[in-house]
C-alpha cells in the first residue's frame, strides 16, 4: 500500500511542476525599452587609432550640460530637455528633433535635433536602466595620416 501512495504521490508531483510551468513575460522590444524613460548622458569616452587608451570626454564636458536629457516618443520625435542649469542665459527648456532606427535588427539609431546634424549610433547596449551608444570616426591629418577614433557614450534612465 505504500508504494501505491508513493506512485500516487510521484505523480501528483509531477504534474504540479507542469502545472506550475513559468510563464516568461515578453521581453520589451527596444522601441519600448527606448521610449520608456528620459536618457541622461553618464559616461562619455573615446579610443585614437585602436589604442588601449581611453579618453574620458565627461570629465570635460561644461556642467551645464550634464543634466540635460533625451526623451524618444514613440512617435519617432525626440525632445532634448536642457535641465536646470542652463550653459546661457534665456536658453529654451526644450529642444526638438526625430529619431529612428536604420537597421531592420534595431541595431542602428539615428538621431539628431531639428536643424542640427543628425548622427547614426551603434546600440552596444540598451536596457531598461541603461543605453551605450558608440559612434566610429575616421579622418585624415594634413600629413596624410588617418585617424580612427571610436567614441562611446553611456545614458542612465531616468
Amino acid at each position: 500500500m505504500n508504494r501505491v501512495f508513493m506512485a500516487a504521490g510521484l505523480i501528483m508531483a509531477l504534474v504540479g511542476l507542469g502545472a506550475c510551468d513559468k510563464k516568461t513575460d515578453p521581453q520589451p522590444t527596444r522601441t519600448e525599452l527606448l521610449t520608456s524613460k528620459n536618457w541622461r548622458l553618464t559616461a562619455y569616452s573615446h579610443t585614437v587609432n585602436g589604442g588601449s587608451s581611453r579618453y574620458d570626454d565627461y570629465a570635460s564636458i561644461q556642467s551645464c550640460l550634464k543634466d540635460d536629457s533625451y526623451r524618444f516618443v514613440a512617435d519617432k520625435s525626440l525632445i532634448y530637455y536642457t535641465g536646470t542649469n542652463n550653459c546661457r542665459a534665456g536658453e529654451p527648456q526644450e529642444y526638438s528633433g526625430d529619431w529612428r532606427f536604420t537597421t531592420a535588427d534595431e541595431s542602428k539609431l539615428l538621431f539628431g535635433l531639428t536643424n542640427d546634424v543628425a548622427y547614426e549610433y551603434t546600440i552596444a547596449e540598451l536596457t531598461d536602466t541603461r543605453m551605450v551608444l558608440t559612434y566610429d570616426s575616421q579622418y585624415n591629418l594634413p600629413n596624410g595620416t588617418t585617424v580612427n577614433e571610436a567614441y562611446r557614450m553611456t545614458y542612465s534612465g531616468q
